[in-house]
């Protein structure tokens, strides 16, 4: 999306994503989707991502894995270009792999990749999640090799 400006207002702020799509024995060999591609190119502002930003959050995860999976399931890919300030407040960025349920199977799906460009200032006091190492929780992210950002 190339645009001057993201502006919202309102009760709700919208979030953006482009993840995979979960495991489906009905598609293929049961594998999840990976996470899209999300492009922003914003020539005449900045972006602001949080609960009093433009975007509440920016998600590209890969798709939930089922049990019998083997592949698929990669973080995506977020490009961010503003001419003002980026500032992610109480809002995440996340392009890291697909949840992994319990008993299902060993590590799988790599992180993505995050980029952002600005001539302005980058402030960041949320999550840029590229890879995940979730142990505790079920579904898990496990990502099996690191994202970029």
């Amino acid at each position: 999306m190339s645009v001057g400006s993201i502006v919202s207002t309102g009760p709700a702020i919208p979030l953006l994503f482009s993840n995979g799509s979960d495991a489906n024995p009905s598609f293929g060999n049961d594998n999840p989707g990976n996470g899209g591609h999300i492009t922003l190119n914003l020539s005449a502002a900045g972006l602001t991502i949080g609960s009093a930003g433009d975007l509440a959050n920016i998600e590209a995860n890969g798709g939930l894995f089922a049990t019998d999976s083997i592949a698929g399931g990669n973080g995506g890919t977020i490009d961010i270009t503003a001419t003002g300030d980026v500032i992610l407040n109480d809002g995440n960025i996340t392009a890291t792999s697909g949840a992994i349920p319990f008993g299902g199977p060993a590590t799988l799906g790599d992180g993505g990749t995050v980029n952002i460009t600005t001539s302005g200032a980058i402030t960041v006091n949320s999550t840029v999640e590229v890879s995940s190492d979730d142990v505790e929780s079920n579904p898990a992210r496990v990502s099996a090799k690191g994202g970029k950002y």
